[in-house]
């Protein structure tokens, strides 16, 4: 079983995570410049078994695209095209930012950290 490749695509900047080859634990990885984000994963393709890639999609509250749905959607596109024997899974990300939030005020997560 290969790993699940999670990419938060940004206008600027790109995240990304992976799980463990028994996808239980989700490791963050170094961010990179977007417009370097296919040098990276070619990288990480070709050191490590990727089975899948997980993009967040933004939408709105009422599933309205938000300022960076379509560029989004045009990258996964591209990445589906580069990378086709590895499938694409799009993940509505809308309240993923709260539970983080929610996530570090549990953790005792100061002001400062939360704003990072």
């Amino acid at each position: 079983m290969g790993r699940i490749l999670a990419i938060d695509y940004g206008l600027k900047r790109c995240g990304f995570a992976w799980t463990d080859l028994s996808r239980i634990i989700a490791t963050p990885l170094s961010p990179c410049e977007t417009n370097q984000i296919f040098i990276q994963l070619e990288e990480w393709v070709k050191s490590e078994p990727i089975d899948i890639f997980v993009l967040g999609k933004p939408l709105r509250f009422d599933n309205s695209f938000t300022h960076s749905t379509e560029e989004i959607l045009n990258f996964g596109s591209v990445l589906q095209k580069k990378y086709e024997h590895i499938p694409l899974i799009f993940f509505d990300e809308r309240f993923t930012s709260v539970m983080a939030k929610d996530a570090m005020i549990q953790a005792g997560a100061t002001r400062t950290q939360k704003k990072k």
